[in-house]
């Protein structure tokens, strides 16, 4: 047909996926050739959003679709099929919109309510790594502003923690988010509110998932096209409990 089709060929696992998905094919790195015109059928991408269903069982947001080896760009399917709700509902999938109704409601339920309890507990583990004298709640920040920023000394801009350890204050920001669209979302709204702080800011994510796994994430911040200022760091629940237990603890004496 005159292209050339780039299939998985990375270990057994790719192996034993083409066999299960004859039709996979893997997306075009950066600077790869395509030797002709990357062509992707309605099968290829079936097939990818089977394997994706079969790996995390759900099919994938528009952006998971973009950070996906396996699956077209959100904008080629868009420019080939009509967008991805349109494909989904070609495609038969009985889920086609996660935007819409019951899927949109149940969602932030589920979000509100385990960020609430992961808060909570996340609140106990630092406690009693630091001390209770050294973790603040709900710590307004006008304290640890740059100079010249554009944050009003009287703005209710608040982190879930302050913690004060040996030679070293940092924020904590505790979030439950489902997907890794909704991540996405999340850290572009905490961005702009701590990138003016003077300390350190750790966004945790608390729902570590197969498709929220540190790789996702390390991906996701170096292919942002607004780069995340040092003093903000994203990472899971687990990365960040290995950080405390290393961070040297103050002393009341």
């Amino acid at each position: 047909m005159g292209y050339q089709q780039t299939f998985i060929n990375d270990g057994l696992d790719s192996e034993s996926s083409f066999l299960k998905y004859p039709n996979l094919k893997k997306q075009l790195k950066q600077g790869e050739s395509t030797k002709g015109i990357d062509i992707w059928t309605k099968e290829n991408i079936l097939d990818g959003l089977n394997k994706f269903f079969a790996d995390h069982q759900r099919y994938p947001t528009s952006v998971e679709i973009d950070l996906y080896d396996f699956l077209p760009s959100s904008r080629q399917i868009q420019r080939s099929f009509g967008g991805l709700r349109s494909l989904r509902k070609d495609l038969g999938l009985k889920i086609f919109d996660y935007g819409r109704g019951a899927n949109r409601s149940k969602i932030a339920f589920e979000g509100n309510k385990r960020g609430g309890d992961g808060e909570r507990e996340m609140e106990q583990l630092l406690v009693n790594r630091f001390g209770e004298h050294f973790v603040h709640a709900e710590k307004t920040l006008y304290k640890y502003l740059r100079p010249g920023c554009n944050l009003r000394i009287d703005s209710k801009c608040r982190l879930d923690f302050v913690v004060y350890a040996k030679d070293y204050t940092f924020g904590v920001d505790v979030f439950y988010t489902t997907s890794l669209r909704n991540l996405m979302g999340n850290v572009n709204i905490k961005t702009k509110k701590y990138c003016d702080v003077a300390m350190d800011i750790y966004l945790v994510n608390l729902n570590e998932t197969s498709d929220i796994s540190a790789e996702s994430l390390t991906k996701y911040v170096n292919n942002k096209k607004i780069k995340l200022t040092p003093n903000i760091k994203l990472l899971n629940k687990s990365d960040f409990l290995k950080i405390i237990q290393t961070t040297p603890i103050l002393k009341v004496i």
